[in-house]
């Protein structure tokens, strides 16, 4: 009876031998999955960083409004160019740039003191080919949105008076000359005539070159030709009405685009410079 109990069973485990190895491997296998799976998005990761004061370009995807939007909203901006450190691409052009919205105030009815409000943080880049690079940036410049830059630099252009040199060329001054002369020739009244029509030509032209120059003189420093960014704009470039908040600005409060007489709106194609921030180190807990 022991006997045929003890073939039974040996009988038995023979069969469940498979099953159990089956198991064993299925087992083995999904681990291995998900340490490739793992193993891939830490790869899909740059290790690189961008350097501390590092800045860049990037262009706002659609329009943020501060009347619309709260606190918590994705904001989406792409970069205009590969953004590189030390030589190797961080982030290739055509990036996505995304980060959320960490304040959002209108400004209030009939409220002189108010102002409206609008912060922005960008936290992380995804790459064309997927890969997530963190972000620790802050907004050191706004501008308008290039076609809108261009269109106020052609009308800067045309509506811009002659500079004073090209006033006074010879021509005008051979018409003063035949004033002179047909006064001397008929009457002293004529000679008057042209010496004050000269006169006033010349302080025209003076007054206009003044003007222009006065003109000149209130373009943001940094914005360069047409409202072009570069690495020492800040503050906000052809975009009336607003300012820019650098201070405290910092990944939990974000960058902070207050107006005093509207409500803050970034209109698509709006201009970043991005500053890049060191990391700060965490606070270890006391023992």
């Amino acid at each position: 009876m022991l006997r045929r109990l003890g073939i039974v069973v040996f009988v038995l485990a023979i069969a469940a031998w498979p099953v159990a190895a089956q198991v064993q491997s299925s087992a083995q296998g999904k681990a291995r999955a998900e340490q490739e799976t793992a193993a891939a998005a830490q790869a899909g990761k740059k290790s690189a960083q961008l350097a501390s004061g590092s800045t860049f370009e990037a262009e706002l995807a659609k329009a943020v409004d501060a009347k619309k939007v709260k606190a918590g909203d994705q904001v989406e901006a792409r970069t205009r160019k590969d953004v590189k450190s030390e030589g190797e691409v961080i982030i290739p052009k055509k990036s996505k740039l995304l980060g959320r919205v960490t304040e959002a105030k209108a400004r209030g009815k009939g409220e002189a003191e108010s102002e409206s409000r609008l912060g922005i943080a960008f936290d992380r880049a995804i790459t064309p080919k997927g890969e997530e690079i963190p972000l620790n940036v802050v907004i050191q410049a706004i501008a308008a949105a290039e076609t809108a830059a261009s269109a106020a630099a052609r009308h800067d252009e045309m509506a811009a008076p002659a500079p004073a040199l090209g006033a006074a060329r010879p021509a005008g001054s051979g018409a003063a000359s035949g004033g002179l002369v047909g006064g001397v020739t008929s009457t002293v009244g004529s000679t008057v005539g042209a010496v004050g029509q000269t006169a006033g030509a010349v302080t025209g032209n003076v007054a206009g070159a003044v003007d222009s120059t006065v003109q000149a003189g209130t373009q943001p420093l940094g914005a360069g030709l047409a409202g072009v960014l570069n690495s020492n704009s800040t503050g906000v470039i052809g975009l009336q009405g607003l300012r820019l908040q650098s201070e405290g600005s910092n990944q939990t409060q974000g960058s902070l685009i207050v107006s005093s007489d509207k409500n803050v709106r970034l209109e698509s194609g709006t201009r970043f410079l991005l500053r890049a921030e060191a990391e700060k180190a965490q606070p270890q807990a006391k023992q």
